[in-house]
C-alpha cells in the first residue's frame, strides 16, 4: 500500500520536472502496475507531461479509493471483532460462567488506549439496545462516553440504568440489589474521570450537585436483603459524598449503621463516615464527632466481642479485631482498640491461632512500625507458607509495611498463573513496584485485569477501572526505565544531584530527560525515594547510601543508619512546624489551604490533622537526608545539588530553605524546576508543557520560583532592548483584552449602574481604584507578607477600612480563575470569604463583567498583592501599587510599592503621589516579550508534564522527541544541564 507522503511526491516532483527523480519514485511505487509503469515511462520520455500527470492522477484516484475501501473493511472487520468479544462475554455473563481468557485479553488490550475504548464504547452502545441489564456494556459505554469528556451523556446513560433497574419490582431483590451495588460503583468511575478533568459526574464544572432526586432509592420497605442492606445504603451514598452534600451523607450513614446487623457492618458504617469525598469540605468535625460517637457506644460490644474471640481463636474473628484496630485507630480511641490489639498478639502466638498468623502479623505492622520484631516473631512460629487467598495478601501486605520485599518476592514469583491472576496479585504489585520490577508488575496487573474481564458475571467496575489505570502508570515506569538506563550513571561523577520526586505523579512532573542529560556531563543522578528510577550505583560508597532512602511509606528504611539528630518544634492543632532555624509555618498553610480549597485554615479539623501528620512525616524524612548529607559532604568530595518542583510546599521547600541556611550556591544547592509560566501565555490552552525553566535558588534566595525571571537580568535585557519597545508594546498590547474567565457578554442591571456610579465619581475628581484579587489558597511563595500587611487577607481588609468614608471608590475585581476548575480545582473559598467588612466606598465587581482592557478607563491607579495583572496595568500604563514581598521582585517593571503601612493608607488616598518608573508601559511590554521568549524559558517537551491541575493519566513519553534526543541530542537539554552545573 502506497503511503500519503509517496503520492505527494509523485506530483511534487512532475510538477517540478524532475523527471529522473519522479521516474525513480515511481519505480519504487506500489500502486502501479508494471504495464502502467511503462505507459507513464513512454508519456515522460516523449515530454508529453500533461498527459502524464492527468494519467496520473486517475491512478492515484483509483488508489485513493481502493485505499478507503480497504480501510473502511479493516475498520468494519475490527468492529466485528469487537462486538465477537462482547457478545461473548455478555453472553456468559447472563449464564454468569466464565469466558475464554482471549476475550478477557482482547477486551483488556481494548481499554488500555484512548482509540480502543472509543471503539469498545460505539460496539457496546449498540449491544446495549438488546442486552439492557448487563454490567460489562453499561460500564463500557459510560466510561467511554466519559473519557471523551462527554459526562453529560455518560451521566444520563448511569442515571437512567439505577431508576430503572430500582423500579423493576419483577427482579429478585436480591440480584436486583446486586446489580445496583455494581451500577452505583459504575457512577464512582464515572465521578473519578469527571474529577480528574475537573467537572461533576453530569458535566457542570462550577457548583457543587443536588441529588435530592435519588432520595427515592432510599426508601426503607425497599431494603429487605439484611445481608446486602447496610452496604448498598452506602453505596447509595456516594453521589452525595461526592457532591458536598455532607448533611445528607451523614444522615445515610446514620441509616446503614441503624440497619447493620453485625459488628463488622457497623465498623464500615463509621470508618464510611470519615471518608472525605474526591473533592473537600474545609472541615469535617461533624463527620468525626458522629463516628466517635458510634464507636465509643460500641465499646461494651466490642469488649463483648475480644472476649469472645479469645475463646473462639478462628480467623475470621482475627479479621474483626483488626477492623476494631483500623477504625479505633483512624479516630484516635486507642484505649477502646488497644484489647483487641492484646487479643490478636495472644491468639497468633497461640497453638489454636495458627491460621490467623498472616492477618495478625499485618494488622500489628498497620498500627506502627514498632511492632515489627514481634509481628516477625508471629510469623516465625508457623512453618508453613500460606496458602489461601487471604493469608497470601496479608502476608505481601505485612511484607509491604516490614519492607520484606525480597522474602515476598521469593513466593509470591514461585506461584501459578492462577494465583498470580488473583486479587492477592495486587499487593504483589506493589512489592513489584518497590522492587523497580515495573515490567512484571505491569504484566501481573494486566493479568489480574484479564482475569477479571473474563469474569463478566462478577465485574466490579470500581477495581477494572483502577487496573487500568495502574497498568498505565506502571508501563510509563517501565519505559521511562528503558529510557533512563540508556545513558548510564558515571561511575567516578563529577558531582552529585539528588531528585526529591516521592510518587509517580511527581516524577512525570521532573524534567526526565534533563536528568539523562546531566549523567552525560558527568554527574551522578540520586533518587531519594524508592521505587521510581533504576537503582545506578556508583564508586562512591557515601551517595550510594542515599539511594532510595525514603520508602514509599514516606519513611527513612527501617534498616537505614541515618538518623535525626534535632527533633522537630511541632504543633499542626496550630499550624506550626519548625526545624532548626527553619520556620515551616507558612508553607504548612499553603498545604492545609491547598488540601481544604479555603484560606482560613481549621488547623483542629482531624481530617486535616490525618493529611499534616503524613506531611510532617515525608518532611521529617527529608530533614533527616539533608542532615545526613550535609555532615557527610566532605567524604562525598564532591559538589552536591538537589533538584525540586514545588519549592514552596513540603517537603520540597525544606530542600530550598536548609541550602539557604546552611549550603552553598556552588557546592551545596538547591534547583527548582519549572514549566516556565506557559499556562499564562496559552490562557490554558493547552494541558501539556512544553517549556522549562531552572533556577539554583541557593544563588537567588530573594526570588521566589524559577517560572519568573531574575529581575537583574530582565533589567539588563530591557536596557539592550528598550530601543524595540514601541513595536514590542504594539506586539503584547492585546494580553489585557483576553477573556480570562467563563464570559464577559454580561450586560445586566447591575453592571450598567456600577459603570454609571464610577464615571460619576470620577467625573466628581474624585479617585477610582481597582483591587486585584487572587485565587485564596494558593499563594506560591515561601513566605508571606510586605512592608505594609502581614497577608492577603490584612492587605485587602486594610485597604477596604482606608478608603472607608474618604474620596477614594474601591473596585474589587475577583480573579477569573475562581471559575476555571482546572485552576480552582472545587474551591471551598473565593476571594470575597476573606472580606470581614464591606462599606459604601467599595464596590465588589461581578466575575463576568470586566475583561483587563474594560477597566482602562474608569480607574485610576490599582492596588495588587502579588500577581500578572500588574503587568498587564502596566502595559495600559496605569500604576499599581505592589503590596506582597514578592510583588516587585516577580514583576519588576516600575510599580510603586509602600514603605510602610502609614505610607500605604496615604497612597489609596492619594495622599502622596505615586512614583513610577517613567517606562513603566514598555518595561511591562518587554517583561510580557522575554518571559514568553526563549532568552527565559526553554523548549523541552519529552513526557506528558502538565500545566494544570487536570489529571492527565496515565503519564506517556512522545516517542519522537525521545528518539532525536537518543540519536542527535538536544542543545536545550544542554543548555538547561549547565545553568544547574556551573
Amino acid at each position: 500500500m502506497a503511503h500519503h507522503w509517496l503520492t505527494k511526491a509523485k506530483k511534487s516532483l512532475i510538477e517540478s520536472k524532475e523527471f529522473s527523480k519522479a521516474k525513480e519514485v515511481l519505480e519504487t511505487s506500489s500502486f502501479l502496475e508494471q504495464k502502467e509503469f511503462a505507459k507513464i515511462k513512454e508519456l515522460l520520455g516523449s515530454k508529453e507531461f500533461l498527459k502524464a500527470k492527468e494519467f496520473l492522477k486517475a491512478k492515484e484516484l483509483e488508489f485513493l479509493k481502493a485505499k478507503d475501501l480497504l480501510m473502511a473493511k479493516v475498520d468494519q472487520n475490527h468492529s466485528n471483532n469487537i462486538e465477537e468479544t462482547l457478545q461473548e462475554l455478555v453472553n456468559n455473563e447472563q449464564l454468569r460462567v466464565t469466558s475464554r481468557r482471549k476475550y478477557g485479553v482482547h477486551l483488556e488490550e481494548l481499554m488500555s488506549s484512548e482509540e480502543g475504548l472509543k471503539n469498545l464504547g460505539k460496539v457496546a452502545r449498540r449491544l446495549l439496545e438488546s442486552n439492557p441489564d448487563s454490567i460489562l456494556l453499561i460500564y463500557l459505554s459510560v466510561i467511554s462516553l466519559a473519557k471523551q469528556e462527554r459526562f453529560e451523556e455518560a451521566s444520563d446513560l448511569i442515571s437512567s440504568k439505577i431508576v430503572e433497574l430500582k423500579l423493576n419490582k419483577s427482579k429478585n431483590i436480591k440480584v436486583r440489589d446486586k446489580q445496583l451495588v455494581a451500577l452505583l460503583k459504575i457512577w464512582r468511575v464515572l465521578d473519578l474521570v469527571a474529577r480528574e478533568n475537573m467537572k461533576w459526574a453530569d458535566g457542570d464544572n462550577l457548583k457543587n450537585k443536588n441529588y435530592d432526586e435519588l432520595e427515592f432509592l432510599l426508601s426503607d420497605h425497599d431494603l429487605e436483603d439484611p445481608e446486602l442492606t447496610s452496604d448498598l445504603i452506602l453505596f447509595y451514598a456516594e453521589p452525595y459524598l461526592q457532591g458536598k452534600l455532607h448533611h445528607d451523607y451523614l444522615n445515610i450513614c446514620q441509616l446503614a449503621f441503624d440497619k447493620a446487623n453485625t459488628l463488622d457492618k457497623k465498623l464500615k458504617v463509621i470508618y464510611a463516615l470519615r471518608r472525605e469525598g474526591i473533592r473537600r469540605l474545609p472541615s469535617y468535625h461533624k463527620n468525626y464527632e458522629l463516628a466517635i460517637a458510634l464507636y465509643v457506644s460500641l465499646e461494651d460490644e466490642i469488649n463483648k466481642f475480644v472476649n469472645q474471640s479469645l475463646l473462639d481463636r478462628t480467623l475470621k474473628n482475627v479479621k474483626t479485631l483488626r477492623t476494631i484496630m483500623n477504625v479505633g485507630r483512624s479516630l484516635g480511641q486507642c484505649a477502646i482498640y488497644r484489647p483487641a490489639k492484646e487479643a490478636i498478639t495472644q491468639i497468633a502466638m497461640s497453638d489454636a491461632g495458627q491460621s490467623t498468623v498472616w492477618t495478625a502479623a499485618f494488622a500489628l505492622m498497620e498500627d506502627g512500625k514498632e511492632n515489627y520484631e514481634i509481628s516477625k516473631k508471629i510469623l516465625n512460629l508457623n512453618d508453613k507458607e500460606p496458602q489461601h487467598a487471604s493469608d497470601i495478601q496479608h502476608f505481601l501486605d505485612w511484607a509491604i509495611l516490614a519492607e520484606e520485599y525480597q522474602l515476598a518476592y521469593e513466593f509470591f514469583s514461585k506461584q501459578p498463573r492462577k494465583v498470580k491472576e488473583s486479587k492477592s496479585a495486587l499487593s504483589y504489585v506493589k512489592i513489584l513496584h518497590r522492587l523497580k520490577k515495573f515490567e512484571e508488575a505491569e504484566k501481573i496487573t494486566r493479568g489480574v485485569h484479564i482475569s477479571l474481564l473474563s469474569r463478566s458475571h462478577n465485574l466490579c467496575p470500581y477495581t477494572s477501572w483502577s487496573l487500568v489505570k495502574r497498568s498505565g502508570e506502571l508501563k510509563f515506569l517501565k519505559d521511562t526505565a528503558i529510557l533512563y538506563q540508556s545513558i548510564p550513571q558515571p561511575k567516578n561523577p563529577q558531582g552529585v544531584i539528588f531528585i526529591t520526586p516521592r510518587s509517580i505523579e511527581q516524577l512525570r512532573k521532573t524534567p526526565i530527560v534533563l536528568l539523562m542529560e546531566l549523567k552525560r556531563l558527568g554527574w551522578a543522578v540520586i533518587p531519594l525515594s524508592e521505587g521510581l528510577l533504576p537503582t545506578e550505583k556508583t564508586n562512591n560508597i557515601y551517595i550510594n547510601e542515599f539511594i532510595d532512602a525514603i520508602t514509599m511509606n514516606r519513611e527513612i528504611k527501617r534498616d537505614s543508619k541515618l538518623k535525626l539528630d534535632t527533633e522537630f518544634d511541632i504543633d499542626l492543632s496550630q499550624g506550626k512546624m519548625q526545624w532548626k532555624d527553619i520556620d515551616l509555618s507558612h508553607v504548612l498553610w499553603e498545604e492545609s489551604a491547598i488540601n481544604k480549597r479555603i484560606y482560613d485554615v481549621d488547623y483542629t479539623c482531624p481530617a486535616l490533622n490525618h493529611y499534616l501528620e503524613n506531611i510532617y512525616t515525608t518532611t521529617k524524612s527529608a530533614a533527616t537526608v539533608l542532615d545526613n548529607i550535609h555532615k557527610l559532604k566532605d567524604d562525598i568530595g564532591l559538589r552536591i545539588g538537589f533538584i525540586v518542583q514545588f519549592n514552596a510546599r513540603l517537603p520540597d521547600a525544606l530542600y530550598r530553605f536548609y541550602c539557604e541556611q546552611y549550603g552553598d550556591p556552588k557546592d551545596f544547592f538547591c534547583i527548582h524546576s519549572a514549566n516556565g509560566y506557559q499556562n499564562y501565555f496559552s490562557n490554558f490552552s493547552t494541558n501539556i508543557s512544553s517549556k522549562c525553566v531552572v533556577r539554583n535558588m541557593t544563588k537567588y534566595p530573594h526570588t521566589r520560583s524559577a517560572s519568573f525571571p531574575l529581575p537583574e537580568e530582565f533589567e539588563a535585557f530591557y536596557q539592550e532592548n528598550k530601543y524595540r519597545a514601541e513595536e514590542i508594546l504594539e506586539t503584547v498590547s492585546g494580553v489585557t483584552n483576553v477573556k480570562r474567565s467563563v464570559s464577559y457578554d454580561d450586560d445586566s442591571v447591575e453592571k450598567r449602574a456600577a459603570i454609571q456610579y464610577i464615571n460619576s465619581w470620577r467625573a466628581a475628581g474624585k479617585k477610582v481604584v481597582c483591587a486585584f484579587g487572587k485565587v485564596v489558597y494558593d499563594s506560591g511563595v515561601p513566605f508571606d507578607g510586605g512592608a505594609a500587611h502581614s497577608d492577603m487577607k490584612d492587605w485587602i481588609n486594610h485597604s477596604i477600612e482606608t478608603v472607608n468614608g474618604t474620596d477614594t471608590l474601591l473596585l474589587i475585581k475577583p480573579h477569573p480563575h475562581e471559575l476555571n476548575q482546572q485552576i480552582s480545582t472545587f474551591g471551598n473559598a473565593v476571594f470575597r470569604d476573606i472580606i470581614q467588612e464591606e462599606n459604601q466606598n467599595i464596590i465588589f465587581l461581578d466575575h463576568n463583567w470586566f475583561k483587563m482592557h474594560d477597566l482602562k478607563d474608569l480607574i485610576d491607579f490599582a492596588i495588587v498583592y502579588n500577581g500578572t495583572s500588574s503587568i498587564e496595568l502596566g502595559v495600559m500604563d496605569i500604576p499599581a501599587i505592589l503590596c506582597g514581598h514578592f510583588g516587585t521582585v516577580d514583576y519588576p517593571v516600575g510599580h510603586p510599592s509602600p514603605n510602610d503601612r502609614l505610607h500605604f493608607e496615604k497612597m489609596l488616598k492619594g495622599e502622596v503621589e505615586l512614583e513610577c518608573d517613567d517606562e513603566l508601559r514598555y518595561k511591562s511590554a518587554l517583561w510580557l516579550f522575554y518571559m514568553g521568549s526563549s532568552l527565559f524559558t526553554t523548549d523541552y517537551r519529552y513526557h506528558s508534564r502538565p500545566v494544570t491541575n487536570k489529571v492527565l493519566y496515565p503519564p506517556y513519553w512522545f516517542n519522537k522527541d525521545v528518539n532525536r534526543y537518543l540519536t542527535k541530542g538536544d542543545q536545550n537539554v544542554r543548555k538547561l544541564a549547565l545553568e544547574i552545573i556551573e
